[in-house]
């Protein structure tokens, strides 16, 4: 992470055919980092991506 950019954390249940879910909406980074919670659902495994923000 850099600091002052925008990212983006999505999720998806599989990678096959993944289907990205926003988890929430843009983050900035501060300190060269971003910190987020994301409860734990009951799909089971789940795949995390971070994107930076347009």
């Amino acid at each position: 992470m850099v600091s002052h950019l925008t990212y983006l954390l999505q999720s998806a249940t599989n990678l096959v055919a993944p289907d990205w879910i926003d988890l929430g909406g843009p983050i900035t980074a501060t300190n060269n980092s971003i910190s987020i919670t994301n409860a734990v659902g009951s799909d089971g495994q789940r795949f995390y991506r971070v994107r930076l923000w347009p």
